[in-house]
């Protein structure tokens, strides 16, 4: 079977893309693993004079977005490679030559 690395490729893309929505769905194991952002925040802020508030809390929110795009990256990044490498060993086994 003869399937071209783009092939493959997108056809990943989109099983992923079609797939998001139940992925990103929490249960309840998953939901004790999450990060409490905005109560961290709230404890920081209590703490910070009035002065710097604004640039603390702006902060703040940069480095929640910023993660939120780094595990959503990374996430993706890594479901995407195990499920192009189960893809590859169904279709065509393991390579013996390596």
């Amino acid at each position: 079977m003869n399937i071209e690395n783009k092939t493959l490729y997108d056809f990943i893309n989109k099983w992923i893309d079609y797939r998001e929505e139940d992925i990103s769905v929490l249960n309840f194991d998953d939901k004790k693993h999450l990060i409490c952002f905005d109560k961290h925040s709230k404890n920081i802020l209590k703490n910070v004079p009035e002065i710097n508030k604004k640039f603390v809390n702006k902060e703040l929110f940069k480095l929640d977005s910023e993660f939120a795009d780094y595990a959503s990256y990374w996430n993706r990044k890594y479901y995407k490679n195990g499920f192009q490498d189960a893809i590859k060993l169904f279709l065509f086994g393991i390579d013996k030559t390596n």
